[in-house]
């Protein structure tokens, strides 16, 4: 990834040097949302979810987000292009907001991501979805209403950024959801199970704050 139009033209340089061609798009840094989407023949819904972290930052998966109500308008796109190919299932999509705002779709993945756990605690059993889809069964839209304001941890990666950042606000927000306060923690794990699979007493908690 290139940070200057210098980098960038030496970056397309090398490339067409080498391959007699290149493409460069522009880099969207804006907000990102993670999408659940589900498609039966008859219905389609899904529930939707802003990434506040990512581990590695930036570049890697989810490690926190928060469903938000505010951002099912995303999940009509995903669902046209399902409709463009016919498909019926379950996927999960990515979107980041370009300069202005306007959200872009990054990618959309024909599978149960792996933070599946964000979509099924949110209120929408996609792995039901996906089963009931499959077998021909007729999924019942009003059992799957998103719950707005829940929050998804992903333990390794929250984890990561108590050590990186001394545990400032990620700790709190993971001491929550292990008191199981409107927060998920992936994996499930309270107190001394927790304690016993990672080394919490010397890296993240003995570094939590008090908010």
């Amino acid at each position: 990834m290139a940070t200057t139009d210098a980098e960038r033209d030496a970056a397309v340089r090398d490339i067409v040097a080498e391959t007699g061609g290149a493409l460069v798009q522009p880099c969207a840094d804006g907000a990102r949302w993670h999408v659940h989407v589900w498609r039966s023949p008859e219905a389609a819904g899904g529930i939707a979810a802003r990434i506040l972290r990512s581990w590695p930052p930036r570049t890697g998966m989810t490690s926190a987000s928060r469903i938000d109500t505010g951002g099912e308008g995303l999940i009509a796109p995903v669902v046209s292009v399902l409709d463009q190919i016919g498909f019926r299932g379950v996927v999960s999509a990515d979107f980041i907001a370009m300069p202005g705002g306007r959200p872009a779709l990054h990618d959309v993945n024909p599978r149960l991501p792996f933070s599946v756990a964000e979509a099924i605690r949110g209120g929408v059993d996609t792995p039901l979805l996906a089963v009931q889809i499959a077998r021909g069964i007729e999924p019942d839209p009003l059992r799957h209403a998103p719950v707005d304001g829940r929050r998804y941890h992903w333990m390794s990666g929250e984890l990561r950024w108590i050590r990186r950042r001394g545990g400032a606000g990620v700790g709190y927000e993971v001491g929550r959801a292990l008191a199981g306060r409107s927060h998920v923690l992936d994996p499930v794990a309270r107190g001394s199970v927790l304690a016993g699979a990672i080394d919490l007493t010397e890296t993240a908690l003995g570094r939590l704050r008090r908010h």
